[in-house]
């Protein structure tokens, strides 16, 4: 009996292997959900080892001065918030006065300044407590930009966090803001895995939920949006942040990183002192090594189970218990058995103190060659090193150097015929895609803090069996009792001159059936807008977890991930102006530059090196494939009554269509519906293109009657029109 409940502590505990000297313990996942002490210890001692912390809290500010009343004011906030690391812009005044960096310090954290001196700059500071000290250091910046301060951040298992805090001028030169767009892009080209930049960048004409602004090309605000979405950073500020008086707040402060579940629970809190800024309070997710106590396991490998037989049967334990359970019910027994296992495995299983720093593992499958590769090249090194005081040392050197050359070059190549595979199958296996690119993100999406009582504010659930167990309560709430009363109606806005089957319409000014938002002016600018905003975020996606980027790795990425999106349903929501279509077209461009070995090429030539069309033919290739569809596919009693066939009908073919007039005018919005823009190019078409016999053949057949075409891979280029005479 003594051995069944023995397994039972064993499978219930860590199982610890000491033979050899080797030890094994449960080993802690990377997680990346949020992690919030209320009683987070800074003080270490000498027992401590280091333990994952799994996010940081950052806290940042635009001072406007970091007078000393300010100082006291952010010390006492520190004391409540508890943060990391402490972020703060303009700490200097506008009037010519030294600041000494003893004058900013603060206990428990290290100061790293910038532009303290007597200039005209105001000066940046970053606090980090110094228990991240070790992993912490100053970078210096390449660009000459000044306003900025950056950090790094070592992570577990050589990951690095860049961060940075920068301060734009609303009086900035465009010399400056040059600067500026240099050191993003130099930033977003190291190969950090982290990257998480903050600031007040003064562009509040900028709209970060569509990505838009009403600026001009040339202006600081499109230059700045446009670098922004080069570097594939994601903004995470959605509130406004500046405001003094009576004056219209704006956002200024922004938050950007390089993966978009990086950043959550943004707190918005007040001003320090007189400053008409914002404190921002976020917690960044990452996995920082930090001092943390060891853990004590038991050791149930090196147990004295003879020793703890022999304890048993010389107290007399089972007649005794025999005894005593007469008189106890089911549970008060169990009680007695578990603390009289306990008491045993406390006196006879030693114990043992281990880490809790995960292994690193590999991110790919390996091949045994390649394991055994690198099995030589570890041997070959060892061996060097113990010849290193001897003559011959320089022949173990070179073996080792070749070994390793070659089990890096190995290694390279088994990298990119795994991630080779995952792009030449993601349309059959789009899991296999998502699965790889989940192991390479560095954050995880999860459940939010719950509250445990909706009433009480400050109970706050962070653990993920309490979030579990508050969700399933809801959902037991809510699927089992029906609330008392009627069911509520949503509140309509009723137009009474409009009715369809004697039910009265509401007015709505946006609508979004079977993905395709539409709005009322039939505009299609939020729907293409998010569009855009999505296949870019899912190109940033693709660039950062394929390390390499082949012709033959990206073209079947970037069509089934990134083109699908501008592409879907185009049929109902073509760009009618042509700055819709450039800022379509812009993202092929802008996805094409990150093939590697291209970069310095023109976009049509890019194309052609690609065979990759620019959206603007693919657009048109679609309209005629849905037009060919009408006559072919699709049942006649569903065709819309505008397809009128002609009268007469010219040599090319019988199947042209009767060009309407448009009833709005030439600018109207019916000029850019499918049929007004589809039949002048679907008439020019020859009859060996229409009479098609299947969708294939004419998808064929129109390629190649539009394969001399300048404008399938310029899109400067205009449409083809009656000038077209090629024969297949």
């Amino acid at each position: 009996m003594i051995d069944i409940l023995i397994c039972k502590y064993k499978c219930e505990d860590h199982f610890v292997k000491t033979s050899h000297g080797s030890k094994r313990g449960n080993k802690s996942k990377a997680m990346t959900t949020p992690h919030l002490d209320t009683n987070r210890n800074y003080t270490g001692n000498a027992a401590n080892t280091k333990s994952d912390l799994h996010s940081l809290t950052i806290v940042y500010t635009n001072a406007d001065v970091l007078t000393s009343n300010k100082l006291l004011e952010l010390k006492a906030r520190i004391l409540e918030i508890q943060p990391h690391i402490i972020a703060i812009i303009e700490v200097k005044p506008k009037s010519f006065k030294e600041r000494l960096k003893e004058d900013f310090n603060f206990d428990n954290f290290t100061t790293y300044p910038c532009n303290l001196e007597p200039d005209g700059n105001r000066g940046i500071i970053i606090y980090v407590h110094k228990n991240l000290n070790k992993s912490a250091s100053q970078v210096a910046v390449s660009s000459s930009f000044r306003e900025v301060t950056l950090l790094e951040v070592r992570l577990r298992g050589g990951d690095k966090l860049l961060l940075g805090c920068i301060y734009r001028s609303p009086k900035s030169s465009d010399a400056n803001n040059r600067e500026m767009y240099e050191l993003l892009h130099s930033v977003s080209g190291n190969l950090y895995s982290h990257i998480c930049l903050m600031g007040d960048f003064n562009t509040p004409q900028v709209d970060w939920e569509l990505h838009t602004t009403n600026k001009s090309e040339n202006s600081h605000e499109s230059l700045f949006l446009e670098t922004i979405q080069d570097c594939f950073f994601h903004q995470h500020v959605d509130q406004l942040t500046r405001s003094r008086g009576t004056d219209k707040p704006s956002l200024l402060d922004l938050i950007f990183t390089n993966e978009q579940n990086m950043i959550s629970d943004i707190q918005y809190q007040a001003p320090i002192g007189s400053s008409d800024h914002s404190v921002l309070v976020f917690d960044y997710h990452c996995y920082v090594n930090i001092p943390n106590n060891e853990k004590t396991l038991f050791n149930y490998n090196a147990g004295d189970y003879d020793g703890m037989r022999t304890s048993l049967e010389g107290s007399k334990w089972l007649h005794n218990f025999g005894v005593t359970a007469e008189t106890l019910n089911t549970e008060e027994t169990w009680k007695m058995i578990k603390q009289k296992v306990l008491d045993l495995r406390e006196e006879f299983v030693p114990k043992i103190i281990i880490s809790n720093k995960p292994k690193w593992k590999f991110e790919f499958p390996i091949s045994l060659d390649l394991r055994k590769l690198i099995k030589d090249k570890n041997k070959a090194h060892r061996v060097w090193v113990a010849h290193r005081q001897y003559d011959n040392s320089e022949t173990f050197r070179l073996k080792y150097v070749k070994l390793r050359n070659r089990c890096q070059q190995q290694c390279r190549k088994a990298k990119r015929n795994y991630e080779k595979g995952i792009a030449e199958e993601v349309k059959s296996q789009p899991k296999a895609f998502w699965k790889f690119a989940n192991q390479k993100l560095k954050t995880k999406s999860c459940v939010a803090p719950l509250l445990a009582n909706p009433e009480n504010p400050h109970s706050l659930c962070h653990d993920e069996k309490d979030k579990a167990e508050i969700l399933q309560k809801q959902f037991v709430s809510v699927h089992t009792k029906e609330p008392f009363g009627p069911t509520p109606e949503p509140p309509s806005h009723i137009l009474d001159s409009y009715h369809i089957c004697g039910e009265v319409l509401e007015h709505v000014d946006v609508e979004k059936d079977l993905g395709v938002t539409i709005d009322s002016a039939l505009k299609f600018e939020q729907h293409i807008l998010n569009k855009i905003k999505i296949a870019n975020s899912m190109m940033g996606l693709i660039r950062r977890v394929f390390s390499y980027l082949s012709p033959e790795i990206f073209k079947p990425l970037y069509s089934a991930l990134v083109r699908s999106h501008l592409e879907y349903a185009q049929a109902v929501w073509s760009p009618r102006y042509k700055r819709m279509q450039d800022m379509i077209e812009q993202v092929q461009i802008r996805a094409t530059k990150q093939v590697d070995g291209l970069q310095h090429l023109d976009y049509p030539e890019r194309l052609k090196l690609l065979n990759l069309p620019t959206l603007k033919y693919r657009r048109h290739r679609g309209d005629m494939i849905e037009t060919w569809k009408h006559f072919n596919t699709y049942e006649e009693q569903l065709l819309s009554p505008s397809f009128t066939p002609r009268d007469r009908p010219s040599r090319r073919h019988r199947r042209q269509l009767y060009q309407h007039r448009p009833e709005d005018g030439v600018y109207g919005v019916q000029r850019n519906s499918f049929y007004f823009r589809t039949t002048s190019i679907w008439n020019q078409l020859p009859a060996e293109v229409i009479e098609a016999t299947t969708l294939n053949s004419f998808k064929n057949r129109l390629d190649s009657f539009w394969e001399r075409q300048r404008f399938k891979f310029d899109p400067a280029e205009p449409l083809p029109q009656s000038t077209l005479s090629q024969q297949l």
